[in-house]
């Protein structure tokens, strides 16, 4: 198998931001459901153009809307552990071993 370094430079950014990014977005959704589900109304919850969630299923909206935003984080923060173990291994495979440890 051959092992190519500079996707490192793409990969590990992209995902890290991923996770990191929708992760912090999840975190906002619910937060938005919750604070919108107590009669706010600055917070618009939309499913398309014209139509808006009531605001008694904004709570439900929003932990349904959450939980795919956070599973998209959950997985990209996964693989990029995963990916991060992969390049170290192997790393750890070209390096020379040193024998007089």
């Amino acid at each position: 198998m051959v092992f190519i370094p500079q996707l490192s430079v793409i990969i590990v950014p992209i995902l890290a931001t991923i996770a990191y990014g929708f992760g912090f977005c999840t975190v906002l959704v619910i937060l938005a459901g919750i604070i919108r589900s107590f009669g706010v109304t600055w917070i618009q919850m939309d499913i398309g153009p014209g139509i808006s969630v009531p605001t008694e299923w904004s709570m439900v909206f929003a932990l349904v809307v959450g939980g795919i935003i956070g599973s998209i984080a959950y997985f990209s923060w996964k693989y990029l552990k995963v990916y991060l173990a992969f390049v170290s291994k192997q790393y750890r495979s070209i390096l020379p071993v040193n024998r007089y440890e």
